[in-house]
């Protein structure tokens, strides 16, 4: 009687990306790998960070106890997720181990297997490849072991023939060619560091998503150029990533999600502001203002900035800025000719402000208490001090800077941050006007940004010592001690917005990418961009502001283009 098979079971629209995660650095009677448990768990921080559920295997620090990270666990671990999983889902495997080859397969060298010639030679790898034969068509294997170059295995084929039955992806990406080792540099594996580096964002496309084919190009390119440096070159062994692709590419990281919100503004926008009522604001080159309500992305207020020239004045090419007070009740915005205005949020109705500043006038903030409107610039900062009646005076202006003063904002304390074209940053106390601290930076200062605690303070613009590629710096306020420096940015930093908890830092550039990073060791962990055909210029990300949940990131372009991008707690 025939035996009818069960069809897989259906998916159910959801994907979820799973993973087992292997790093083994104790064996029996074989030299230890001293950075295989550290590498996978690096990998494991990196796919979690993007939103997978990682089943950990290691024996390293908090992992499990030498010798028990065996064949048979390691096979159990990865069939229980793959049943785990349906038609829709991903699923990953990586592993960081020995590795070898008898009678032309490749094999994986578990904790218990025995020492070579007495019979048993550890796990097969097509054994691996079996057990990842379930309802799921989606599956990437990245190994970091040595000898692992695939050759005409017949496992290969069989494993991508099953995801391609299903209409799915399979990829394989390998260490070391079939005779060759998986180096390790100085405190990690080479092959690890470049695919932790690529889920990480660096091999990620313009929406963010990171495919197979894409981050095994990143890995190939990576190795490379250690193996052609000081240290690759001093190894006998020139390690070289094997590709494996079959049937189809997958993506291992998806998309960023993110809204679009509309319309479009006809012009570049020039900056963003989030309230703490669910609003966000930006203005741009035509001199308008636009409000949305993040909820519903519903165009909530639009109103020009445009005032008339008449004698004595002149146009400005550069149209300012936004701010919601701290309470979220008061919308102020600046435009080049020199106006300030301001709109009370629950009415629409505009605020009494005694004068604009009679000169460029490019951005705002607002102090702490909400009463302090400050106002850079081409000739300093202006101060209007809110009145009893809801309106605004002028009052103080801060002098000092030799040039025109592009970015300001409030620490905690109610200590003014500016940053100015004559390349210093300065940290000023409002009552008197004195200066209390400065930098001096290689190049005009285009951006600050304070931390929630008011702590560190974050700075960017152009770097014009070719030192270093238009650095964002971070800085501890009190002592003004250099804490980090962030040096992806390939064009001017225009916007830095921390997150409402301090543990990120966005920053807005030139070259086409906003960025995303965490502020406690500096790691990038987004980089976000609009996608162009071919060869075309990618706009530039001229303004970041984060939502005041933290859940999203409001995101400006040089094309006009405003974006709300989901931040995941996990990252």
């Amino acid at each position: 009687m025939p035996v009818k098979l069960a069809a897989a079971a259906a998916g159910d629209g959801q994907s979820v990306r799973r993973a087992v995660v292997i790093g083994i650095g104790r064996y029996r009677g074989r030299a230890e790998l001293p950075y295989a448990p550290t590498d996978a768990q690096r990998v494991e921080a990196a796919l979690r960070a993007r939103g997978y559920e990682v089943t950990s295997l290691h024996d390293g620090e908090g992992g499990q106890a030498k010798g028990t990270i065996t064949a048979a666990r390691v096979l159990a671990e990865v069939r229980r997720v793959v049943d785990d999983s349906d038609e829709d889902d991903v699923v990953v495997v990586y592993a960081c181990c020995h590795g070898d080859r008898f009678g032309g397969r490749p094999y994986l060298t578990m904790a218990d297997t025995p020492v070579r010639g007495r019979g048993a030679h550890g796990m097969p790898l097509a054994a691996l490849f079996a057990a990842l034969r379930g309802k799921t068509r989606w599956v990437a294997v990245f190994l970091d072991a040595c000898r692992m170059g695939l050759g005409l295995d017949p496992s290969v084929g069989v494993a991508a023939q099953h995801v391609d039955d299903k209409a799915g992806g399979f990829a394989f990406l390998s260490g070391s060619r079939a005779d060759g080792l998986s180096q390790d540099d100085r405190d990690a594996g080479v092959f690890t560091a470049c695919l932790v580096a690529g889920l990480d964002g660096a091999a990620a496309d313009a929406e963010g998503a990171v495919r197979f084919s894409a981050l095994a190009r990143h890995v190939q390119d990576g190795v490379e150029a250690w193996r052609r440096g000081p240290i690759g070159a001093l190894r006998k062994s020139a390690q070289a990533a094997i590709v494996r692709l079959e049937v189809a590419d997958l993506a291992i990281v998806p998309p960023f999600p993110f809204h679009e919100l509309a319309p479009c503004s006809a012009g570049k926008i020039t900056s963003a502001t989030c309230s703490s009522r669910g609003l966000v604001a930006t203005t741009d080159t035509r001199s308008m203002l636009r409000v949305w309500d993040v909820a519903t992305r519903g165009l909530v207020l639009e109103q020009s900035m445009y005032e008339p020239v008449v004698a004595g004045r002149r146009p400005y090419g550069y149209y300012g800025g936004a701010a919601f007070s701290p309470d979220g009740a008061v919308l102020a915005a600046c435009a080049g000719e020199g106006t300030v205005r301001a709109w009370t949020m629950a009415t629409g109705k505009e605020v009494a402000i005694d004068a604009g500043v009679g000169c460029m006038a490019t951005k705002l903030a607002w102090h702490p208490d909400g009463r302090t409107l400050a106002v850079g610039a081409e000739d300093g900062v202006h101060l209007f001090r809110r009145r009893a009646d809801g309106g605004f005076k002028a009052g103080r202006v801060l002098t000092g800077h030799a040039g025109t003063v592009w970015a300001l904002a409030f620490a905690a304390d109610g200590t003014l941050i500016t940053g100015a074209e004559d390349h210093e940053v300065r940290q000023w106390r409002i009552g008197d006007g004195a200066t209390v601290g400065r930098w001096h930076l290689d190049g005009p200062v285009w951006a600050v940004a304070a931390s929630p605690g008011g702590h560190v303070i974050a700075t960017g613009g152009v770097d014009q010592s070719l030192k270093v590629k238009n650095p964002v710096r971070l800085w501890a306020r009190t002592s003004g001690a250099l804490v980090r420096v962030l040096s992806e940015h390939g064009g001017g930093v225009t916007g830095l917005a921390f997150s409402p908890d301090g543990r990120y830092l966005a920053t807005a550039c030139g070259d086409g990418a906003a960025r995303l990073w965490r502020v406690a060791d500096g790691q990038r962990v987004r980089a976000l961009s609009v996608a162009v055909p071919g060869q075309a210029e990618r706009p530039g990300a001229c303004a970041v502001a984060f939502c005041a949940d933290g859940a999203q990131l409001f995101v400006g372009f040089g094309d006009g283009r405003g974006r709300l991008y989901a931040i995941d707690p996990r990252s």
